[in-house]
């Protein structure tokens, strides 16, 4: 007869292709309204827990009174809240989801919704797999711990829970899908450009991707152009906007001024080449996507 406990496959971790994780970790917070010279009403952090997210905009609340606030969510791969804590699907180098449109992940995650509520999972911990010597972010799961999953939810259910917490702030979620570590394509800087429409100047503008790093460094400083390109002052460089984000956070967007791994510094050139031609042209229906 099948033994279940003898043929159990998790004794130990093993590789799959994609890992159920933890996103906890530090909230790498900034505001930009901390920046001296021409402050603007937007942030940045790393994937926040359901409290985390509350904690954030009670302070962007209590200090800036905006009358909106949105959410902005940067992350192509699949990701959720088990018990109010978040959590994704990590594959190597965060790529998980590289191809997929905006509308199949979301399919995706609502399906995972469905499927792990009432369920207990095995939550990974990974580690980089140091036998990768093509010194890319490949991952190995080191250890895992049982989750029992009594309630499921996505980002976007999040942000009416906000709203109620923060009445009469209402609370608005829009997800741009990015590729990590990627510059974003047509589609992602057709949709900021839209919502700088839609956001007014009393609003507030929250930005966040896995880690709160390169995804979020970069629509941060996106935000910046088209929030000073509404003044009539002189804009600065590219390489002075991206010293304004230095300021914030020390994430280097010029990849002249930092060392990328191998594999990463293509992506990080080309990510400054749509940054460079954003800034000069003002518009995005020219630009090529970098995948």
């Amino acid at each position: 007869m099948y033994d279940v406990q003898t043929a159990n496959p998790l004794p130990g971790p093993y590789r799959t292709g994609s890992y159920l994780i933890s996103d906890s970790g530090p909230d790498n917070f900034r505001s930009a309204m901390a920046l001296e010279d021409h402050p603007y009403r937007a942030s940045g952090s790393h994937q926040l827990s359901l409290g985390g997210f509350a904690r954030v905009l009670d302070q962007v609340v209590d200090s800036f009174k905006p009358s909106e606030i949105y959410i902005v969510d940067l992350r192509e791969e699949t990701h959720c809240f088990f018990n109010g804590d978040p959590v994704s699907w990590y594959s190597d180098n965060d790529f998980g989801n590289v191809g997929q449109d905006r509308g199949w992940i979301i399919a995706d995650e609502k399906a995972r919704l469905d499927l792990y509520k009432s369920r207990t999972t095995q939550l990974f911990t990974i580690e980089p797999d140091l036998s990768d010597d093509l010194h890319q972010e490949r991952v190995i799961p080191v250890g895992y711990q049982n989750l029992y999953v009594a309630e499921t939810r996505s980002e976007a259910e999040v942000a009416p829970i906000l709203t109620d917490l923060f009445r009469p702030t209402r609370v608005h979620y829009r997800r741009i899908t990015v590729t990590d570590h990627c510059a974003p394509d047509v589609r992602a800087l057709s949709e900021l450009q839209n919502l700088r429409v839609t956001v007014r100047d009393q609003d507030w503008v929250h930005f966040h991707c896995h880690g709160g790093d390169g995804r979020t460094t970069t629509f941060l400083a996106l935000w910046d152009i088209l929030t000073w390109k509404r003044s009539n002052d002189p804009l600065p460089s590219l390489e002075e906007f991206a010293a304004r984000q230095l300021q914030l956070f020390p994430y280097d967007l010029d990849p002249s001024g930092h060392q990328e791994a191998a594999w990463k510094l293509p992506l990080a050139e080309e990510r400054w080449k749509v940054l460079g031609e954003f800034l000069r042209s003002g518009t995005h229906l020219t630009m090529g996507a970098a995948a």
